[in-house]
């Protein structure tokens, strides 16, 4: 997907995070390879992207999607697994068929030639994180799974559970607003 991505975005740039094997990318025009990174680096590949992207063939469940949403960043994913609860298309991202490099160049393409697409896109994954994902949502849902639905979780009326983090994740990068 990327050569048809830098035809027609041609400064576009796809550096890749995380795996500790250089995944080919010693020939190809526009692609950065780091390996793993720290938190401190990461927080600051968040806040120099424009778009995160995980073409998953497998992905059980896409914390770093959510980690990148809560960042500000819109998504780009497979239709299949966890990611359609994740990312909700033309919303927070683009959700594509998995394998296909058509599709997922032609989100890239579209997110990286519109800035302002991008960032109402990477606004909207941010709410829905602060909206959804946060501790006391986590508590919420397992109150109500364990009280049969009811929310009250066994806990006296008028309270509420809480964890020392509001925001999402204890071990997250720092969330823009």
């Amino acid at each position: 997907a990327w050569p048809i991505v830098r035809r027609h975005v041609a400064d576009a740039e796809l550096i890749i995070a995380g795996p500790k094997r250089d995944p080919g990318t010693a020939d190809r025009p526009g692609v950065s390879w780091l390996g793993p990174v720290d938190r401190d680096a990461l927080v600051a590949l968040y806040r120099s992207a424009s778009v995160f992207v995980l073409p998953s063939l497998f992905e059980p469940w896409g914390h770093v999607l959510l980690e990148a949403m809560g960042n500000g960043l819109p998504c780009v994913g497979t239709a299949h697994c966890a990611m359609p609860e994740i990312i909700d298309d033309g919303l927070t991202g683009r959700l594509v068929r998995p394998g296909e490099a058509e599709p997922l160049a032609a989100a890239l393409i579209e997110l990286l030639s519109d800035p302002g697409k991008a960032a109402a896109m990477g606004q909207a994954a941010h709410a829905k994180v602060l909206r959804t994902h946060t501790w006391d949502d986590v508590i919420d849902r397992v109150a109500r799974s364990l009280s049969g639905g009811s929310g009250s979780g066994g806990l006296p009326a008028g309270r509420k559970a809480t964890f020392p983090s509001a925001r999402f994740g204890a071990s997250s990068p720092v969330i823009r607003p």
